[in-house]
């Protein structure tokens, strides 16, 4: 956590120094945890599970090669495995950006929020020969935890753009580090808006 506390410093001093480039606003898909999570009793994991998420950032720049780029991210509330139980992702992040042609390659920090809850009761579930009742948690959690990202932006036009990135949760612990990706794409709108002016 301190690393992600000392990033959004450093972030912060040097966004001060940068001009605004652009905004964009995006939607895609979330495959959190590839291959981590068991999906049926003879041992499989996920694949291919994918979230709608929507994206909103901006881009800063320092000079004609290199930005910064806030972002947050929001994946559609829905479920975990068990029906009972509510969940919401959502992660902030800081990016430095390097800019290529018609491409922005981006890497950097961010803080990944899980947010669950469930309201209790019982429900059956097969036990081998029948069924049983088993309590379901009552109440709510949100586990916090440190992303590292990479990624680029491809500039179809030059107001859509399509970003395929990677998702490194928990990179500085080899015991729970976990990979997610994203595939999304993006409208941006800071030429329309500002330089048609």
């Amino acid at each position: 956590m301190q690393y992600a506390i000392s990033v959004l410093f450093l972030f912060i001093s040097l966004g001060a120094s940068a001009e605004f480039k652009d905004v964009s606003l995006g939607l895609g898909l979330y495959d959190q945890y590839l291959g981590k999570v068991q999906t049926n009793r003879a041992g499989d994991t996920n694949k291919l599970d994918y979230q709608i998420f929507l994206v909103a950032d901006s881009e800063f720049e320092l000079n004609k090669k290199f930005s910064l780029i806030p972002r947050i991210s929001l994946v559609k509330p829905g479920h975990t495995r068990d029906s009972n139980t509510d969940k919401f992702i959502w992660w902030l992040s800081g990016e430095v950006g390097y800019n290529h042609g018609d491409f922005l390659f981006h890497t950097g920090l961010g803080l990944l929020m899980t947010y669950i809850s469930s309201k209790g009761g019982t429900v059956a579930l097969p036990n081998g020969t029948g069924t049983d009742n088993f309590f379901l948690p009552d109440g709510e959690s949100t586990s916090r935890n440190v992303v590292y990202l990479l990624g680029l932006d491809y500039f179809i036009t030059k107001e859509w753009s399509a970003r395929p990135q990677l998702h490194v949760t928990n990179p500085f612990n080899s015991r729970n580090r976990a990979l997610s990706y994203t595939l999304s794409f993006s409208y941006h709108f800071y030429d329309n808006l500002w330089n048609s002016k």
